[in-house]
């Protein structure tokens, strides 16, 4: 019964974990709609707030991914075949 809950446990946070990437996903989604609609803007002001805002979404949304835990079993191993 302990087993099966631990397993249960770690099954919700890989989930949750799932979703977090999922989010990461997202905000890359919208960096690049910010950096293919820079170009629409006539005044520069507008343009460079536009890119510094996709830049700065950019960093944080990639300094999140690395905080979040690989998957259980996850192995980078299993990509290159000895």
């Amino acid at each position: 019964m302990a087993e099966s809950q631990a397993l249960l446990e770690q099954g919700q946070q890989d989930n949750m974990n799932g979703d977090k990437f999922g989010l990461v996903s997202v905000i890359y989604s919208v960096v690049l709609f910010l950096l293919g609609i820079v170009g629409v803007f006539k005044r520069l002001p507008n343009r460079v707030l536009v890119f510094w805002v996709a830049i700065a979404l950019l960093v944080i949304g990639t300094i999140y991914m690395l905080t979040i835990p690989l998957p259980t079993g996850f192995s980078m191993g299993a990509y290159f075949p000895k």
